[in-house]
């Protein structure tokens, strides 16, 4: 029989493909490049991870309840802008959150990347009740210390990892705005006009006149300078005040911040006696040792530095003429720690008053200082 071939058809040939791996017959070979799903093994992994991220947060739902294990994009979805916008600060600040919106703005408070998220969300909402976004970040930048010790072990109830310090320098940047423009207009402190300030992690949501806004962002760019270049103070006028700023690096190098920073390097024998011999009981007297023993020098730093803020801040008051100083009851001086930078307003003083008593206060130090004065610091 002439013209008859043995060799099948194109469509025979490709319909005689076998998969080499689980030898079943294919129809095209484009199909032998997909990726072989293995449902049944998912199906049986999913319950795992969900029955062990439930038996990790076991504490968290005996205290909150189970909204803590809804995933923070679905709890999102779930919370209407308007009634985030719309909590108080105290709602904001509670450390039982019982709404849905406080749950989310917990959440969205600890990590800045859900915020901006939010943010955008709600953009149109903001815009809408005439609020202005700024951003305190510069102005008011959060440190982290991180553990010296690497594996530590992962017990009920401790999860040792980073430790966000200065976490608060948001809020300080917030009432010293209050206390020092316009403070008269601020719902916040009394006033009877329109301004607001709302805290939205390193954000800040303003509702004040344009100047105001202007006023702020000048404000934000001026302790910004003052971060960045903490070797020098720094004055501005802004908005009919005079700011003068300081970074507390300027006072880090002397002898006597030295000596305050073994003072909080050593671990006092009471505090090691009733952790380590009495069964852990001395943990609430001493509420820093286990951060000590995990963070060490880092958090004895921030400890030796928030300790000398405070000296500082009264050493500059008495060395200064107290009269004025609105804290004592005067009209015209008040001061503010923002981070490590202290910030003092005034509607006429500035750099020349401030900066001799500076110098002496970094020459003998804010206790010595005070003790001229008659004045034992707490």
């Amino acid at each position: 029989m002439a013209g008859h071939s043995s060799e099948p058809a194109a469509g025979e040939a490709e319909a005689a493909i076998i998969c080499p791996e689980c030898g079943k017959q294919i129809k095209h070979a484009n199909a032998l490049r997909k990726t072989r799903r293995r449902w049944g093994m998912a199906l049986l992994v999913v319950p795992l991870l969900v029955g062990w991220h439930l038996a990790d947060s076991k504490e968290q739902i005996r205290r909150q309840g189970w909204i803590v294990v809804v995933p923070t994009p679905v709890l999102a979805a779930t919370v209407k802008p308007v009634d985030w916008f719309q909590l108080t600060h105290r709602d904001r600040q509670g450390r039982n959150p019982k709404t849905r919106a406080e749950h989310l703005h917990r959440r969205l408070m600890q990590h800045d990347w859900m915020m901006g998220i939010w943010l955008w969300r709600v953009g149109p909402l903001l815009e809408r009740e005439g609020i202005t976004v700024v951003s305190a970040r510069d102005a008011a930048p959060v440190r982290v210390l991180r553990p010296q010790i690497q594996n530590l072990p992962k017990w009920p109830g401790f999860r040792p990892g980073q430790m966000v310090v200065d976490d608060q320098s948001s809020a300080s940047f917030a009432s010293l705005i209050i206390s020092s423009i316009d403070s008269n207009c601020w719902i916040d402190n009394g006033g009877e006009w329109h301004g607001q300030i709302r805290r939205a992690g390193d954000r800040l949501l303003l509702r004040a006149a344009p100047n105001v806004i202007n006023a702020v962002e000048e404000l934000v760019c001026f302790l910004h300078e003052a971060i960045e270049y903490p070797e020098r103070d720094h004055e501005a006028r802004i908005h009919g005040q005079t700011y003068y700023a300081i970074s507390m690096d300027h006072f880090t190098e002397t002898d006597w911040f030295a000596v305050k920073r073994q003072e909080f390097q050593a671990i006092p024998d009471s505090f090691y006696q009733q952790f380590f011999v009495g069964g852990g009981r001395g943990i609430g007297g001493g509420p820093w040792l286990l951060q000590w023993l995990l963070y060490g020098d880092g958090y004895a730093e921030y400890l030796a530095r928030q300790d000398c803020r405070r000296l500082i801040h009264e050493a500059l008051m008495y060395e200064t003429d107290t009269k004025l100083w609105i804290d004592f009851g005067g009209e015209h001086v008040t001061g503010r720690w923002v981070g490590d930078i202290l910030v003092v307003h005034s509607i006429f003083l500035g750099r020349k008053y401030f900066d001799p008593a500076i110098e002496r206060i970094r020459e003998l130090g804010p206790e010595a200082v005070l003790a001229e004065h008659g004045v034992t610091p707490d």
